[in-house]
């Protein structure tokens, strides 16, 4: 299956800015389902003529990183597949400058993901952008949304102008996973062009003094199964429609063969296996209470019983497999004790919704 359109693109190393890169310049490129890219291709104007590509450089979860090419131009991107399928065009574009502008920005902040998943591979992390002419103390705290008191605060040291920086957080307080909710990260330059030095990222970030960015993210506890287009099937397709002789415990989401099935939550491997009806499939014991069963999937699950899951871990593919008309993942949860173990279906479809905004 063709990769998915990059959702950000972050320039790394030899910047003049976060969206600002060289020919020569590293940059990171962030999406669904990266790990099978082996290069990126930079589309500069429209057409094909100045179209320009590059190896992936690095790797990690949710990213790669790649070095702007000595042809690249300003323009969206798109991924390409080890097999050589392209991916979708990105809506976000990379400015390439042929050499750092004479006044920099003096400090740039944004978040590398606008959602991140409790308990997911993926942790929240921030790039900033020190310009000016001086280097300078940076300091950086999360703070949730409306709220003034971090709950986590760094300090990455003293950078040079022109320099690209980054913070992980592990979406934790105290070791305990933090609530759902909007969040955002602070960053302060001080020293040189700003002043003194800070004394304490949480005092920095709070400030008002000195450059300041600030850049948010949503942290949340479930992601949409389907990593691609989907459509909700109606009628029979619905729970609780009538079958034959029962009816129907899950909800059907309709998408393209092939695409993408990842853990709505995190939790623990319960099943595994094939059957007439079900077609291939698994059920995960989720961390929220619910037994999670993905249905008809195109192949067995790369999962096995008994090992632990996290949210937005590879599941499996869309598929047709067993009692199935057409392409689709029958979705199902049930509460406690679990999945015919003496819980019992509800309908999943509101809590689909949610996640799919």
């Amino acid at each position: 299956m063709a990769p998915s359109a990059p959702s950000g693109v972050v320039c790394r190393t030899a910047c003049a800015g976060l969206d600002r890169a060289r020919r020569g310049s590293t940059v990171r490129l962030t999406g669904e389902s990266v790990a099978g890219i082996r290069k990126v291709v930079f589309l500069g104007g429209r057409g094909e003529r100045d179209d320009t590509s590059a190896p992936v450089a690095g790797s990690g979860p949710g990213f790669v990183d790649a070095v702007v090419p000595a042809r690249a131009r300003t323009g969206p991107v798109r991924f390409v597949s080890a097999e050589g399928l392209r991916g979708r065009v990105s809506r976000v574009r990379l400015r390439v400058v042929a050499a750092a502008p004479k006044s920099l920005p003096r400090l740039q902040a944004r978040v590398d993901r606008k959602r991140v998943f409790i308990g997911g591979a993926d942790k929240a992390s921030v790039s900033f952008f020190v310009g000016g002419s001086t280097p300078a103390a940076v300091a950086v705290a999360v703070v949730p949304f409306g709220q003034s008191a971090p709950i986590a605060s760094w300090t990455p040291g003293i950078l040079a102008p022109g320099t690209v920086g980054s913070v992980d957080w592990d979406g934790t307080v105290d070791g305990k996973p933090a609530p759902e909710g909007r969040y955002d990260f602070f960053v302060m330059a001080a020293g040189g062009d700003g002043g003194a030095a800070p004394r304490s990222a949480a005092s920095s970030a709070a400030s008002g003094s000195g450059p300041r960015a600030r850049s948010g993210f949503y942290l949340v506890s479930h992601r949409f199964p389907i990593a691609g287009p989907h459509t909700y099937g109606e009628g029979i397709a619905r729970f609780g429609a009538a079958r034959n002789g029962h009816s129907h415990e899950g909800q059907d989401v309709f998408a393209a063969c092939g695409t993408p099935l990842v853990a709505s939550t995190g939790g623990t491997v319960k099943h595994v296996a094939f059957q007439g009806n079900a077609g291939n499939y698994v059920v995960i014991a989720g961390t929220d209470g619910y037994d999670h069963a993905y249905m008809h999937m195109r192949r067995p699950s790369p999962l096995k019983k008994g090992a632990p899951v996290r949210t937005g871990d590879p599941v499996g593919e869309v598929g047709d497999t067993g009692d199935a008309d057409g392409c689709h993942l029958h979705y199902e949860m049930w509460t406690a004790p679990g999945w015919y173990t003496g819980g019992k279906p509800v309908d999943p479809l509101a809590f689909l919704k949610s996640w799919d905004a």
